[in-house]
């Protein structure tokens, strides 16, 4: 498709398209992402390095599209009534900018990963936190300082990392999945306006009302590269160099994590089990400090219960594995699952003195 037709296919709504370059150079990017593998050291499964360590740059497969990210200039209608018996009319018109694109919220997606928004000028995206009240809705939606970063005001034909297109005039196609109908861009505009402290006071009044009376929305089109190296698909943002690399991870490692998960969680869920058991049936104890502090710390057992329940809290969040945690010691040639082994060991004290408090406090007395 040409510039016209990428247009039409994004939509009629949308008053303005631009297209962000590229200035990324293809034998540069792969050397990143290589680099960034090769970098994770014993966590890549040796084949994998072995297949990086042979790649030919001009081998690589590389396809690009574009990711559209909208951003919209709206003006709403407030309307509400005064919280009291002459119930006093109000009506005012603000107007406010979002930038957004699709899933942009979904931790799972990789993209995300690509700082995609960074296109937009800093100083315009702390707009985006801002309303400012106008007369009507005839006022200009069009702001002379918004600065879309790394486009310009008319479409150049670029190719992005030697990614062949189909002609020398046509763009790289659209993400389609990310392309947003109007209904969808609406609803984005309406979560935008609750978020505004205008209309977060508005919900203190009485019969109360808001609309978007008008919008105007730009679209900037920003090239993504999706790179193949052997079974794993890697992403890169070719307007600001940000990447997102997958590699095949060793399966020793895993092996590992799996095993430290196997020593730990039982030892947590035990600690958990001595120490709720214990809360529940140390209020029955009769012995207590005879000048006592009220409440929680009552008696002498209610002290330790807290104290070796804060030791136990605190011992399972850092006892929880962490695979990169295991890589560092594999890199350092150290035991791998020694930590692992002895924060259970505490975690199994702990839990044997908590029931050990328990059993005096109820019967030791």
């Amino acid at each position: 498709m040409n510039y016209n037709q990428t247009k039409e296919t994004i939509g009629s709504f949308v008053n303005d398209v631009e297209v962000a370059k590229s200035y990324q150079n293809r034998k540069d990017v792969i050397s990143k992402i290589v680099t960034y593998i090769k970098n994770q050291g014993l966590d890549v499964d040796d084949s994998y390095i072995e297949f990086i360590n042979n790649y030919q740059v001009d081998q690589v497969p590389v396809e690009v599209t574009y990711l559209p990210i909208y951003f919209v200039t709206s003006i709403a209608r407030l309307y509400w009534k005064d919280k009291d018996e002459e119930k006093t009319e109000h009506q005012e018109f603000i107007k406010f900018q979002t930038a957004f694109y699709a899933n942009d919220k979904n931790g799972g997606n990789r993209l995300n990963n690509l700082d995609a928004m960074g296109i937009i000028d800093k100083d315009v995206m702390k707009q985006t936190k801002k309303t400012s009240v106008v007369d009507n809705i005839n006022t200009s939606l069009k702001d002379e300082n918004i600065k879309l970063l790394g486009t310009t005001e008319h479409y150049e034909v670029q190719v992005v990392l030697d990614a062949p297109k189909l002609s020398d005039n046509d763009m790289y196609p659209i993400e389609s999945s990310y392309i947003l109908n109007e209904s969808e861009i609406d609803k984005h505009i309406e979560n935008a306006l609750k978020e505004t402290k205008s209309y977060q006071r508005l919900q203190k009044m009485d019969e109360k009302v808001s609309k978007i009376e008008q919008k105007s929305v730009e679209v900037v089109l920003v090239p993504i590269a999706k790179i193949v190296l052997g079974k794993h698909h890697q992403y890169v943002n070719c307007a600001n160099g940000k990447i997102d690399v997958k590699y095949e991870k060793s399966k020793q490692i895993s092996k590992n994590l799996n095993f430290a998960r196997a020593i730990v969680y039982p030892s947590i869920f035990l600690f958990l089990a001595s120490d709720v058991t214990s809360f529940i049936f140390k209020w029955n104890t009769p012995v207590t400090i005879e000048k006592g502090l009220p409440h929680l710390f009552g008696n002498i057992f209610d002290i330790l219960w807290f104290v070796f329940t804060f030791i136990g809290v605190i011992v399972s969040i850092i006892a929880i594995p962490k695979r990169e945690n295991i890589v560092k010691r594999a890199n350092a040639n150290k035991d791998r699952l020694k930590i692992n082994r002895e924060l259970a060991k505490i975690l199994l004290a702990d839990s044997v003195i908590l029931v050990v408090i328990l059993l005096i406090a109820v019967f030791g007395n």
